[in-house]
């Protein structure tokens, strides 16, 4: 196997694990962030509920219901809910089926009374995000992949093609060659100081 092939392929061997978890670790970033995103689009939506409610806007809530958009439940004034986000499946008229929803659930005291709301959201959106952004990336892993290994490709010919001159070289030397000529000097230290060893021998064998 030649040098070349086999540094390319631990190259290869040693980029992948790094690409795949690089990978991992922002689908998980953006998963964790768009579900913030999800939970403060609810958390506000439980703030504007709570306008209606104070300003009396039973007509607006209604709708509201009627969308199924929100629960809203006058309970006993002791009666103390944490704040809590879950995910929870319900029916949709529409799809004629269970689908997932973020909810929050909480209670809030407004004109005196005491108020269980409860606020979700469709996940469905959600879902096909991420489906895009997890195929968006496996293309562009997979590109950048093909485009670092064919670099390093290029970058290696490019350095090792001193190496193969000085190869060629020491392949067609003859001790009754009539025009000798000594190899050149390049940019890499160790590539040097090999031609400077084999210049010294040949000269001594001419």
């Amino acid at each position: 196997m030649k040098l070349l092939n086999k540094t390319s392929r631990y190259y290869i061997l040693y980029t992948i694990p790094v690409v795949l978890l690089s990978a991992i670790f922002i689908y998980f970033f953006l998963l964790n962030e768009i579900g913030e995103s999800n939970q403060s689009i609810l958390l506000t939506r439980v703030k504007v509920i709570e306008g209606y409610i104070a300003k009396g806007n039973a007509t607006v809530l209604n709708v509201f219901e009627v969308n199924n958009e929100v629960y809203i439940k006058e309970i006993d004034r002791n009666r103390i809910i944490p704040e809590t986000v879950k995910d929870t499946l319900m029916y949709s008229d529409i799809e004629k089926e269970y689908i997932s929803n973020k909810m929050v659930e909480v209670n809030k005291i407004i004109n005196g009374k005491n108020y269980l709301i409860k606020v979700w959201k469709s996940t469905i959106e959600f879902d096909e995000l991420m489906e895009v952004v997890f195929v968006v990336f496996l293309v562009l892993l997979l590109l950048l992949l093909l485009i670092t290994a064919y670099i390093n490709l290029k970058i290696s010919k490019l350095i090792w093609e001193p190496f193969r001159n000085t190869l060629e070289y020491i392949k067609n030397f003859s001790v009754h060659t009539t025009d000798f000529k000594k190899l050149e000097s390049n940019e890499i230290t160790e590539f040097n100081e090999l031609n400077s060893s084999i210049n010294g021998m040949t000269s001594k064998m001419i």
